[in-house]
């Protein structure tokens, strides 16, 4: 039986959800983290967990009492302070791919209305271009992915497994049917693209703060200039939360690209951590018939819708299921971001910004109704042309 599901297990409340005695420290480039790190020790009674060195600040994770954290944090060689605490998945010349189910797909290859209304429909047919991702990665944080899966077709590896979570499996499904839509055979975006899985949730579908760091500080390790690189984040915590944001704005300069879930909460995205940054492309949910789905997060910090209901894709162990969420319309955007970069030739990336403004600047205008409060988010809905 497929399931149509929101993933309950993931709705976050409005509270920010930190982890007790355990923050990020903002140390400005310049300074030694080692020898800091033994000032915070005597003068604070703080311990360095980890130190994430993402050139224009080193990000420190220290353990401690908040009071001597805030003190340590008005020390003038710290730019920020923040709370480490809990993201969570957010499920709620041209070639064609005909099958039922994709209607996603279907919908961003044109910029007219689907001429159905049900998202199974065996009408759905995919004209996706010559295009189609190779030579791009794509690294995909979530809950891990079934890399032994047929639909990857060999494209799928391991990359990390993030401090703080364990496993080199996929045991919530999250992951894999992100990764489906984004290069799947059968219901991807990108048919040739290159999946790497980051495990930064655990099974249960959530994650410390910290672990996002670690997984986005060893991509950034993995990235070279001129190199292809789309960064999937259908994850996210209520708040500010500064080190994240630090990191993917560094990324951003370096040339990886990031599409983030807006969030299942029907709220303003910027009051959530990715989606907020606005060094990435933050997406909204829309349905079969282009309106915004009842669970989208919404406001100024979108940047683009995309199909987010009853989104069709794989899951483990050789299957296939129907999840909903921003977390299914995230992955639709990144897989077109993967075609057009894949589109300059190895090693000829675009900049991130430059992706940023062609998928903007191509997206078709005007399509989405909104539900009422949502009116305050742009009316763009994802296209990929076909040929790209």
């Amino acid at each position: 039986m497929r399931a149509f599901l929101l993933l309950t297990l993931v709705v976050i409340s409005q509270a920010y959800e930190i982890i007790e005695g355990e923050f990020f420290l903002g140390l400005k480039p310049e300074n030694d983290a080692n020898v800091f790190g033994q000032k915070l020790k005597i003068d604070f009674n703080l311990e360095v967990k980890k130190v994430w060195d993402i050139k224009r600040t080193k990000i420190l994770w220290v353990l401690g009492l908040e009071a001597d954290a805030i003190s340590a944090s008005k020390l003038p060689e710290i730019k920020y302070m923040s709370y480490n605490g809990w993201a969570h998945a957010y499920q709620d010349d041209c070639e064609s791919t005909s099958h039922p189910g994709v209607w996603g797909l279907d919908r961003i290859d044109q910029r007219e209305a689907l001429t159905y209304t049900n998202p199974t429909s065996p009408l759905a047919v995919y004209e996706h271009g010559m295009q189609t991702g190779a030579g791009v990665n794509a690294y995909v944080t979530d809950t891990g992915i079934d890399i032994t899966h047929s639909t990857f077709g060999g494209r799928a590896v391991w990359g990390y497994t993030a401090d703080g979570v364990i496993g080199e499996d996929d045991g919530n499904g999250h992951g894999t049917h992100v990764s489906g839509t984004i290069g799947g055979i059968e219901y991807g975006v990108a048919k040739e693209v290159n999946l790497i899985a980051v495990k930064v949730l655990s099974d249960s579908g959530s994650g410390p703060w910290s672990a996002t760091l670690d997984g986005l500080s060893w991509i950034q390790q993995q990235h070279t200039t001129g190199q292809g690189s789309v960064v999937n984040m259908s994850l996210g915590g209520t708040g500010e939360q500064e080190a994240i944001e630090d990191l993917i704005g560094q990324m951003f300069t370096e040339g990886v690209s990031f599409g983030i879930s807006a969030g299942n909460s029907d709220n303003d995205a910027c009051n959530y951590t990715p989606a907020r940054t606005p060094d990435a492309v933050t997406i909204a949910a829309t349905d079969v018939e282009d309106v915004t789905a009842t669970f989208t997060n919404y406001g100024s910090c979108v940047d683009i819708h995309a199909p987010g209901v009853t989104i069709l894709s794989s899951v483990p162990n050789e299957g296939t299921d129907e999840y909903s969420g921003t977390s299914m319309s995230a992955p639709h955007v990144v897989g077109v971001m993967a075609r057009y970069i894949s589109s300059f030739g190895d090693g000829n990336a675009p900049s991130a910004q430059d992706v940023t403004d062609w998928l903007v600047s191509t997206a078709t205008v005007g399509a989405i109704t909104f539900l009422p409060g949502h009116e305050s988010s742009p009316n763009l809905l994802l296209y990929a042309p076909c040929p790209l």
